[in-house]
């Protein structure tokens, strides 16, 4: 059991907090900075590490010592409505807000420019933060991000918020269980992952229960309503999409009908897509993996993430 903040979960390196005044509200990020492992090795370069919606930063932890080892800096934050920071009661959620408390976070360290990289939802997040900050992303990462088709356009109903509520309180740790078996690891189980799904399951088991399921509610809006699939031409940064192939996300795809389901969720082929769309793209893909493939594999995903950075 886990407090509303995800309090009595350890994080990979000490946790800092960035308090800041959002909406007219009193608010605060959680933060992990981490310093490259060797100083003489620093290259003076940042990367920002963006979570999913069922994720945190401290999900991130293998990619941060792997970056952390090649002489990167490493910020990554827990957006408001996640994990360890701030749930408010009321809060008008879009990406545009959640780039700009990113932004102010990274202004707030002395961070000019960083290569941005985003995971799930954090690549949605990270496609909003390099259109609006353009100049301050030096390259783009974006791993199995979902937003590459318009799910709504594509025939999925919305889900009021309310009904995105009452499904968010149903959570469990068999249900989160099952559900990233099947997507985030194509099918596969290994023990390490069960620290993740406990992670989630354990904020609706405390007592905080109800303003989690309130603020994952309106998060799940955000997501379902603000697709990026249409400004991608509009990135000028050179930009790295990791694909695992087993991938199968859709937002409310369980909510769809068989027909609608079967057309969407297909990532191999949103990936292409997406390069073509890209100015400056290349596409990486792993043809046994599934939506996180930094823990389903970690040592492919690295030294393709690295090769990449270091070309």
């Amino acid at each position: 059991m886990y407090g509303p903040e995800l309090q009595g979960f350890s994080y990979p390196a000490p946790v800092r907090r960035f308090d800041f005044t959002s909406q007219g509200q009193a608010l605060h990020m959680a933060y992990m900075q981490i310093e490259p492992a060797d100083p003489n090795r620093a290259n003076g370069q940042t990367a920002v590490l963006l979570h999913g919606k069922n994720f945190c930063a401290a999900t991130w932890e293998g990619t941060i010592k792997a970056l952390s080892q090649a002489g990167y800096r490493v910020v990554a934050p827990d957006q408001v409505g996640f994990c360890k920071s701030s749930k408010p009661q009321h809060y008008q959620y879009s990406f545009q807000q959640l780039a700009r408390n990113t932004h102010a976070l990274l202004q707030s360290l002395g961070i000019a420019r960083a290569i941005v990289i985003g995971h799930s939802t954090g690549g949605m997040l990270g496609i909003r933060y390099a259109l609006m900050f353009g100049h301050e992303t030096a390259r783009l990462v974006l791993v199995d991000p979902i937003g590459l088709e318009d799910w709504k356009a594509k025939g999925v109903p919305s889900l009021s918020v309310d009904q995105w509520y009452e499904r968010e309180l149903a959570a469990s740790a068999e249900r989160i269980r099952s559900y990233e078996q099947a997507t985030y690891y194509a099918g596969q189980w290994r023990p390490e992952y069960e620290r993740w799904v406990q992670m989630l399951a354990g904020m609706y088991r405390g007592p905080g229960k109800a303003v989690v399921a309130w603020n994952s509610a309106l998060l799940y809006d955000m997501i379902f309503t603000q697709p990026v699939v249409y400004e991608l031409g509009a990135l000028t940064m050179p930009t790295l999409l990791m694909i695992g192939d087993h991938d199968t996300t859709a937002i409310g795809k369980d909510a769809a009908s068989p027909e609608v389901r079967a057309k969407i969720g297909h990532y191999p082929e949103l990936a292409k897509l997406a390069v073509q769309s890209i100015p400056d793209a290349k596409l990486v893909e792993f043809a046994d993996l599934g939506h996180s493939p930094q823990l389903q594999d970690p040592q492919a995903f690295h030294a393709a993430l690295l090769g990449w950075l270091t070309r």
